[in-house]
């Protein structure tokens, strides 16, 4: 289908379609890409909005059933671009989809830049599903990264898909390919030690996807597949086998998802009708700067296992983490602590807590050799809390310390 069928489509027409939904109902189509279009807090379909909004910009209106992903993603480019609100259909939090990768000659430059991409057709100009693919990603996906016959990293999907031109950074490799292609943003873990698929054929030769899968039965690549999806049987047998030589794989992965989480939320605060000023104090503080910081070294005047007073050196960390915080605890001093940053490290991951009296805890008993190695009682008082501190604290022990 042209890449062209919604030229004209302006502001006024989207509003147009999204009227008439809401006088006559949906009459066809359905929520059939990752995003819905959000208005009014309401969700519409975003192809079956411009499937109408063609209608009043041209007078003819759109079959939206019949579109293909090119065009489904091309008509959540045209929404980002007129300025509409866009949120993720599904929901964040396990993995929505496993896929896995053949990079071949780009795989260094892609995971190095953190990106897949692909030309949107074959060299004939016939589709190729696994190209295609790249429009079904959804953020919160992961990705393996198959080069050489092993699987060299691991990724998340941190943004969707969008048109974007073979990338000046392939140089003269693709240049069979075609130049308009898509891109997904991806954030890459290398491995230390990469995954030989071969290697555990008896383990994972039941898993494969019976049609467009990434290597063959004996082991070796599919040379026509670049991104396959497969299920979350396999997803998770290669996660595991992957962790055995990769130790600490799944909380990178966690933290990843942390990051987008995050990212999310202050795409919502931007969009929030809130003036600006508080939306600039919400997103730094996040990063405990700003007025969060400022209210917490109202309470808190050195870091409580440290002693380190010097605030220059001292990170401002939410109790109850951010991602999680209404807008108002996001800036409540008595959410933070001053935690010199190994302490502060630490404290995130769950590996510390403090009690409500102010006894130190700790998680694990080897967490403690690390505390003696920076010379810190493991059994120290910290000193006592606000009220509210006691409260936030009470979060912390219940849902971040893995005591």
């Amino acid at each position: 289908m042209a890449q062209d069928i919604f030229n004209g489509i302006q502001v006024e027409h989207v509003v147009a379609a999204i009227l008439e939904i809401d006088r006559n109902g949906v009459r066809k189509g359905r929520r059939d890409t990752p995003y819905d279009l959000v208005y009014n807090n309401k969700l519409y379909s975003p192809t079956y909005v411009l499937s109408l909004a063609a209608r009043h910009a041209t007078g003819e209106e759109l079959d939206s059933d019949g579109f293909d992903e090119g065009v489904k993603a091309n008509a959540v480019q045209l929404l980002k671009d007129l300025n509409f609100q866009l949120d993720i259909a599904t929901k964040i939090g396990a993995p929505l989809s496993f896929w896995w990768v053949n990079h071949k000659q780009t795989g260094k430059i892609e995971v190095d830049e953190g990106y897949i991409w692909s030309p949107k057709r074959k060299n004939n100009g016939s589709d190729n599903q696994t190209y295609i693919n790249l429009t079904k990603t959804t953020l919160g996906d992961i990705i393996f990264s198959y080069v050489g016959g092993e699987i060299i990293a691991v990724g998340k999907v941190i943004a969707m898909v969008q048109d974007a031109e073979r990338p000046a950074d392939f140089g003269k490799v693709g240049h069979q390919w075609d130049e308009k292609g898509w891109l997904v943003g991806v954030e890459w873990q290398r491995l230390l030690n990469p995954l030989v698929p071969k290697k555990h054929l008896i383990e994972i030769v039941q898993l494969l996807p019976t049609k467009h899968s990434p290597i063959q039965a004996n082991g070796n690549g599919n040379q026509g597949v670049y991104l396959a999806e497969i299920g979350i049987d396999l997803g998770s047998k290669l996660l595991s086998l992957i962790e055995i030589d990769n130790y600490g794989i799944g909380e990178v992965i966690h933290d990843i998802d942390t990051r987008l989480k995050e990212r999310l939320q202050e795409r919502d605060i931007e969009n929030a009708p809130i003036p600006v000023t508080q939306k600039r104090q919400l997103v730094l503080s996040r990063v405990g700067q700003g007025l969060f910081r400022m209210n917490v070294q109202k309470i808190e005047s050195k870091c409580r296992v440290t002693g380190l007073s010097d605030k220059r050196l001292l990170i401002a960390s939410h109790i109850k983490p951010w991602r999680v915080s209404s807008n108002k605890e996001r800036l409540d001093g008595n959410n933070g602590l001053l935690l010199s940053p190994h302490i502060d490290k630490l404290f995130d991951k769950g590996w510390i807590s403090f009690s409500e009296e102010g006894g130190l805890l700790v998680c694990k008993n080897k967490i403690r050799p690390i505390l003696n190695t920076w010379s810190i009682d493991a059994n120290m008082f910290v000193g006592t809390f606000t009220y509210q501190q006691k409260a936030y604290l009470e979060y912390h022990r219940a849902e971040i310390f893995k005591g």
